[in-house]
């Protein structure tokens, strides 16, 4: 039977058809899923697997979070964000020439109210002296406050300006009527060396700056930065050869091309890492995430060492030239691999006698500490993150350290001898298995930081308890020497 024209057929064989178009069934099946499921239904499955997998993802994002925070999990890389100016400040000024200049006892110091980006928004500016510090000019402090002075390098900068809430607990727990009167205030500087300090305290007292206790924290740049100078011939006496010598340079104008290009990668790469971390800052709720601080500061840290790597690279160019227009003195230990250790250590003990004469003289006490060290032998088992990021005895300083802290133990027993307040706190680590050290240098985390600060504030606690240095805050009479 023949179908009516214009209608369809229902026998394919009996209809001529176009092989390509397609059937209203056929075009159904085509357009349904091969699961027989509708249009909207696999839609609304896919939409549940995307949801499902961004669910596990913050599942395991949120897990990530508690176990960092838990575990105290890659802490060197979050602190490397949390504190935008102090966290790695030790080794940002260290090699950065442009920010010091020459200083015609001390050798160089910082500029005098040099001012960033960060040290605006941390409240931290170099004063009046090239003194990393929120007292502007350390002549306008109150006689009527007790002031603790801590001098030295990075480290004792580190304790002083990190560690300073656990010191001023440690004193204010024997003295609480110091609550309102106690200071704490650095005078230490980055790269600073003995004679460094004792110069230092000696321009501050002259120019009438009052300091009850003067706290000195070092021993490392004396031995590491000392002990290289020396074994090239430069005298352990001076300012540290690399700092004095580029200084010059810069303000002098004559930095070879290399070390000009060196200079400038060295500030871009810093700049860099400044604008990381305020980047990070600006961000509301996602710089509170333990994850996202550890992510970032993983991108800060390797920028920070590729920092350290070219500033070491400077460094060892600025020592391979030969300068005859700088001053320094002959001695027969020069130019020797030991790096006349026992000159420098005679030279710091030395030293640091006369800081305390000088702090007597003003009836000031004086504390003297050595200052932990990482490649000192027995000083503290190092863990695997440390022995990955701060870990690298090969390194000239690192030897120097090893090899040069007997030197200084031995003095400091002399010191002790003579009557000095000498602690050694080489080892007040060793117990410690968890991270401190946070670079290959010297430098602790805040950990780290406030453990030595709050010890130094318990001896200081006895030191002044022992020369009654505390009278006349309580009311007794004060001494002639302490008069102002």
């Amino acid at each position: 039977m023949i179908a009516p024209s214009g209608s369809p057929s229902n026998g394919d064989d009996n209809v001529p058809h176009d092989a390509n178009a397609s059937t209203p069934s056929s075009a159904a099946s085509e357009s349904r899923p091969e699961d027989g499921q509708s249009p909207s239904a696999s839609r609304r499955n896919r939409g549940f697997q995307f949801a499902l997998l961004i669910g596990a993802s913050l599942f395991g994002l949120a897990l990530a979070e508690g176990a960092i925070r838990a575990l105290d999990m890659m802490s060197l890389q979050r602190q490397a964000v949390l504190h935008s100016e102090e966290a790695l400040a030790d080794v940002v000024e260290e090699g950065n020439a442009g920010r010091l200049i020459v200083h015609p006892y001390r050798g160089f110091s910082p500029r005098p109210a040099y001012e960033t980006e960060e040290t605006r928004r941390w409240r931290r500016r170099s004063n009046i002296f090239g003194i990393r510090s929120t007292v502007a000019d350390p002549r306008s402090i109150d006689p009527g406050d007790h002031v603790v002075g801590i001098f030295g390098g990075s480290v004792a900068r580190g304790t002083a300006i990190r560690g300073r809430e656990a010191m001023r607990q440690a004193i204010l727990e024997v003295h609480p009527e110091l609550q309102d009167s106690l200071r704490i205030i650095n005078f230490a500087i980055s790269g600073y060396k003995q004679p460094q300090q004792l110069y230092l305290l000696s321009e501050l007292l002259l120019l009438g700056v009052s300091i009850d206790t003067v706290v000195n924290i070092d021993g490392f740049n004396e031995i590491a930065l000392g002990g290289t100078d020396a074994s090239r011939g430069h005298h352990p006496l001076y300012p540290e050869r690399n700092f004095w010598l580029t200084t010059l340079r810069v303000a002098g104008g004559s930095l070879s091309a290399n070390q000009i290009e060196l200079t400038a990668e060295i500030l871009r790469l810093r700049r860099s890492i400044t604008n990381s971390r305020s980047t990070l800052g600006n961000l509301p709720v996602l710089r509170h995430s333990a994850l996202v601080q550890a992510a970032w500061g993983t991108s800060v840290l390797a920028g920070e060492r590729q920092a350290i790597a070219l500033e070491e690279e400077l460094r060892e160019e600025s020592e391979n030239e030969s300068d005859q227009t700088v001053f320094t003195l002959p001695d027969p230990c020069l130019g020797q691999e030991d790096g006349c250790r026992q000159l420098i250590a005679e030279l710091w003990r030395k030293s640091s006698a006369q800081m305390q004469a000088l702090a007597g003289d003003s009836g000031a006490s004086y504390l003297h500490v050595l200052q932990p060290n990482q490649y000192v032998d027995g000083s503290k088992p190092m863990n695997a993150e440390e022995l990955a990021t701060a870990w690298k005895p090969q390194r000239p300083w690192s030897q120097a350290a090893a090899s040069g802290y007997p030197f200084l133990q031995k003095a400091g027993l002399k010191l002790a001898a003579d009557g000095a307040a000498f602690h050694d706190l080489s080892l007040i680590f060793q117990s410690h298995q968890e991270t401190i050290y946070r670079d290959v240098c010297c430098h602790y985390n805040d950990h780290g930081y406030e453990i030595l600060a709050r010890e130094i504030g318990r001896l200081v606690t006895q030191e002044i308890a022992e020369r009654d240095s505390f009278a006349p805050r309580l009311g007794s009479a004060p001494p002639a020497s302490r008069q102002r």
